[in-house]
C-alpha cells in the first residue's frame, strides 16, 4: 500500500510490518562516495501541503528530513550571510558536535547495562550518531567557503501543485548548474493541494481511486499529463545548459516513477519508471 513509498530508493523488502528496518537510499549511499565533492551531500525535497517526509534514509535506516520550502532551499544554496553569521553557524556547528559527544558517552555506559537486543539498538544510534558527526563536520568546512552566485530570485511557496514543482524544478536545475549538490531526491505528495488543471475537479487522492469509472480516469489522465509537461519543463532546461561541451542532461541521470502499479487497489507490481 501507500507504506511502500519509505522503500522507493532503498528497495527494502516488507515496509509496513512491525518488523520492518529501512536500509540506506540511493541517493544517500551515493552520497557517502561523492557527497564531500559539493557543500550540500545530497538534497532531499518533499511537495507537499504538510510535513517533511522523505525518501532519503541513511545507512541505519532514518529518514533524512526533505526540504518543503522553496525560497529557504534557495537561501541555504546561495544566501552568503555576513561574516558575523558565518562565525555564528561555525560555533553552532561545533556545538553540535560537542553534544554529540556527551550523549555518545553516556550511551556507552547506558550499553554495560542492559540486554542484548537494547544494545543493538544502542548500535543502530551510535551509527546515526557518527553519520550526524560527519556530516557535521563536512558542513563546517563549506561554511566557510563562499556560496556561488546567482542572478535568479528565490521562488515563492505556491497553494497549487504544478506551481510548487515549478518552483522545486528550478530549483534542482539551479543546484546541479551550480553544481550546490550532485544528488537530489524529491518526493512529491499532491493529496490537499489547489489544482488549476483543465477538466480536472476531483482531489488527486480520490482520483487514483478511481475504480473504474470513466470520468474520473478522464481526470486522472489530464492531472498525468500535466505532471509530465512539468516534468518535460525540467529535463529541457536541463538540456538548454551547457557544461564543459556537452548538455547538462546529458551529464545528468534523472529516475521518475511512483510506488504503486495500479494506485486504485495499491497493487505494487509492474511499477511505471522511467530513466533519462
Amino acid at each position: 500500500g501507500h507504506s511502500a513509498e519509505v522503500s522507493y530508493l532503498t528497495a527494502a523488502p516488507h515496509c509496513g510490518t512491525a518488523s520492518f528496518r529501512n536500509s540506506i537510499s540511493l541517493d544517500q549511499f551515493a552520497a557517502e562516495q561523492i557527497g564531500h565533492l559539493t557543500r550540500i551531500p545530497a538534497l532531499p525535497l518533499v511537495v507537499s501541503k504538510q510535513g517533511n517526509q522523505s525518501l532519503s534514509f541513511t545507512s541505519s535506516g532514518v529518514m533524512v528530513p526533505a526540504e518543503r520550502n522553496p525560497a529557504e532551499v534557495f537561501a541555504k544554496m546561495f544566501v552568503q550571510g555576513d561574516a558575523q553569521a558565518v562565525k555564528q553557524r561555525v560555533h553552532d556547528l561545533k556545538l553540535g558536535r560537542s553534544i554529540l559527544d556527551t550523549v555518545a558517552t553516556r550511551a556507552k555506559q547506558l550499553k554495560r547495562e542492559v540486554g542484548p537486543k537494547d544494545s543493538q539498538r544502542i548500535d543502530q544510534y551510535f551509527e546515526s550518531v557518527r553519520e550526524v558527526e560527519q556530516r557535521l563536520v563536512a558542513a563546517e568546512k563549506w561554511e566557510q567557503t563562499p556560496k556561488p552566485r546567482t542572478d535568479q530570485k528565490a521562488p515563492a511557496e505556491n497553494d497549487y501543485l504544478l506551481d510548487r514543482l515549478e518552483s522545486m524544478n528550478h530549483l534542482i536545475l539551479l543546484a546541479l548548474q551550480s553544481d550546490s549538490t550532485r544528488l537530489i531526491s524529491m518526493l512529491v505528495k499532491c493529496d490537499g493541494f489547489r489544482e488549476k488543471i483543465p477538466g480536472v475537479n476531483t482531489e488527486a487522492h480520490n482520483m487514483s481511486h478511481h475504480v473504474r469509472r470513466k470520468d474520473i480516469l478522464a481526470e486522472l489522465k489530464n492531472f498525468q499529463i500535466a505532471q509530465f509537461q512539468s516534468l518535460n519543463k525540467l529535463l529541457t532546461s536541463l538540456d538548454a545548459v551547457s557544461e564543459e561541451g556537452e548538455s547538462l542532461l546529458d551529464r545528468t541521470q534523472v529516475l521518475y516513477g511512483s510506488n504503486l502499479g495500479n494506485a486504485n487497489n495499491h497493487d505494487t507490481r509492474n511499477l511505471p519508471t522511467l530513466l533519462v
